[in-house]
């Protein structure tokens, strides 16, 4: 024993007639299928579906356009296209967590203090907050301009607070999830 050349240690030993050397990987069988299967390595035989099942292990989120089921017929997968449709998938450590929104409303709150131009949606002068203004009844100092919404008395509003679109650019993936 030992690793010379010619020697069962190497595998090359010439000695030994009809049987597999190893620097043929099995081409000197007629029928590798049949070696492969007994080996347990064909589709169906259980080392090939070991080795799959723990590379794609229950649990395991994938992405792909067809169900890796079609692939490995003895796992069960969900689509998760209906779970997570028109949402953004965000990676993360804590599996699962769902949030956000795709559209917002902004209040007065959100918006940075400013002022108009005088009068009621008239031209003029920049209105200084700062200064004397009003006509019967003068008021100083500052206004909070942005506070509310402005209904006049015959129910019309300044504004009609309509949501605003906050949709991330995306790219859609089919997304599979191991349930079995």
């Amino acid at each position: 024993v030992g690793t010379t050349a010619e020697t069962v240690a190497a595998g090359d030993d010439s000695r030994i007639t009809g049987a597999l050397q190893k620097e043929n990987n099995l081409s000197d069988l007629s029928d590798t299928s049949e070696a492969l299967k007994a080996l347990g390595l064909n589709s169906d035989g259980t080392a090939y579906k070991t080795i799959v099942d723990a590379i794609f292990y229950v649990g395991i989120i994938i992405s792909g356009e067809k169900s890796p089921a079609e692939c490995f017929p003895w796992q069960t997968w969900t689509d998760l296209s209906e779970t997570f449709a028109d949402r953004m998938v965000r990676i993360g450590s804590q599996y699962g967590v769902t949030g956000g929104s795709n559209k917002v409303k902004l209040d007065a709150d959100n918006l940075p203090p400013h002022w108009h131009r005088s009068g009621d949606r008239s031209p003029g002068a920049t209105w200084d907050p700062n200064t004397t203004h009003g006509t019967d009844n003068q008021k100083s100092g500052p206004l909070a301009l942005t506070e509310g919404t402005y209904i006049d008395a015959a129910g019309q509003r300044d504004t009609a607070n309509k949501e605003v679109d906050v949709t991330n650019e995306f790219v859609s993936l089919g997304m599979w999830k191991r349930t079995g």
